[in-house]
């Protein structure tokens, strides 16, 4: 088996899903011919929700003196046919990321299949960030579901989880994280 990040991935793929891989990792090299840092977003693409995953990657790419892209997961293989799932382009993309930042706002859509991906890797969750929407404790508990909890537990003990909501904007806690990546 290789030795690029990829291939971990790509043993288990249809020659057809390998070329999407293929043309991912593409897409990433290229951004970094004019980025030093790519920062991975994730969260919910829902209506109303997916507005803070975008302000988010503003915020990243438009502070001055950084050189770094921040993008989407839908951002890479935009025209492809869909051949390769989303789990696949997930582990690629996260894998070539520098940092990975993940909004979560409830259980419902967004990352929850990823954050198990994320807990059980510590090499990907020691560059994952994450900007908490805050309901309050009783609030937190409806919104959140167990699955989540050892996700949030990890990232609590490394100091990475940034709350928002109940006093904090949303705009503050995701400067405090580009703050604290160096961005």
């Amino acid at each position: 088996m290789s030795n690029y990040p990829g291939a971990a991935v790509s043993s288990r793929l249809t020659p057809a899903q390998r070329k999407s891989v293929l043309q991912v990792e593409r897409e990433v090299a290229e951004l970094y011919l004019d980025h030093d840092t790519l920062v991975f977003v994730l969260g919910s693409f829902d209506d109303g929700k997916k507005h803070r995953l975008e302000n988010f990657c503003g915020l990243t790419n438009s502070r001055p003196l950084n050189n770094a892209a921040a993008r989407l997961m839908d951002e890479f293989l935009e025209d492809a046919d869909r051949e390769l799932q989303s789990n696949h382009k997930f582990k690629v993309l996260a894998l070539h990321a520098d940092a990975i930042v993940g909004v979560a706002e409830d259980d419902q859509g967004g990352f929850v299949m990823e954050q198990g991906i994320l807990v059980d890797n510590p090499n990907l969750l020691d560059k994952t960030y994450l900007l908490r929407r805050n309901y309050g404790d009783d609030g937190n508990r409806e919104k959140y579901c167990w699955m989540q909890n050892g996700f949030f537990t990890e990232l609590n003990n490394r100091n990475q989880v940034y709350d928002w909501g109940l006093g904090n904007s949303f705009d503050d806690s995701a400067r405090e994280v580009l703050d604290d990546l160096g961005l």
